[in-house]
């Protein structure tokens, strides 16, 4: 079973129907607005204009905006601390790339960008405080840092953590079709809301943690499994159990 035998609801129902209609291959109406990337595709469709310089960290083969997807004229620049990842993106992908890991400064970068962006990356750095001092570092005044991160609390991130890296590579593979070379340790160092408002630190004329409950992608293998897990996160998502979430989108404003 896969994400595509899916559907979402157009409007939110009471717990009961809710689980059971993700049970039968319907999910609530906040995947239409909030999973995956949609939030900060979003953003970035809102906020990037012509000319702008953009980083992304730790996005390797994969960069959080396609080439067809931006506008005319922004500079992409690629940070990634493999430089095997990098090099594994398509041609265009970057107009410059940087081998470096997150949480070490690179002089050269500071102060030049409009837009620092990150998805699914913050989970998997060492120190997220040290990764978000240099995201800062290297947005000119005015710039805006976009990201998303995965929660340290969900289920998934614990049993991440928890299981044998091949097990968990295994079990990616078989449930979400995922190559294991592209799956890395994740460490979630001050992945829950709290703690990225406090990483985030001072600065800021702007700092934003909102909470995304929208993780039933790993639960897709299974009716069972997303059935359960929806009730779950119907519970997190209505009594706010933000420390909980299974996702975070991070907004700052330098």
């Amino acid at each position: 079973m896969t994400a595509d035998e899916f559907t979402i609801s157009t409007e939110a129902s009471g717990l009961l129907r809710t689980i059971w209609d993700a049970g039968h291959r319907r999910l609530p109406p906040r995947y239409e607005t909030d999973a995956w990337d949609r939030r900060l595709r979003r953003r970035l469709d809102e906020l990037l204009r012509p000319g702008v310089a953009v980083l992304d960290l730790g996005a390797g083969r994969r960069p959080t905006l396609p080439p067809a997807d931006r506008p005319a004229g922004i500079h992409y620049v690629g940070l990634d601390v493999d430089a095997a990842e990098l090099a594994r993106a398509a041609a265009g992908s970057y107009d410059e790339t940087v081998v470096a890991a997150a949480e070490e400064q690179v002089d050269a970068l500071v102060g030049r960008f409009d837009f620092v962006v990150s998805f699914f990356a913050l989970e998997h750095v060492r120190s997220t405080s040290r990764t978000l001092e240099n995201a800062q570092a290297y947005l000119k005044d005015g710039g805006t840092l976009l990201a998303v991160a995965a929660g340290a609390n969900s289920p998934f991130a614990i049993a991440n953590r928890l299981l044998p890296g091949a097990l968990v590579r295994r079990i990616l593979a078989a449930t979400q079709r995922r190559r294991s070379e592209a799956v890395f340790r994740a460490r979630y160092d001050a992945c829950t809301a709290e703690r990225l408002l406090e990483a985030l630190g001072d600065g800021w004329s702007m700092r934003l943690v909102e909470p995304a409950y929208t993780g039933a992608g790993y639960a897709l293998f299974s009716r069972v499994a997303t059935a359960a897990y929806i009730g779950y996160e119907e519970w997190l998502c209505r009594t706010d159990r933000r420390e909980l979430a299974p996702a975070y989108f991070v907004e700052a404003t330098k």
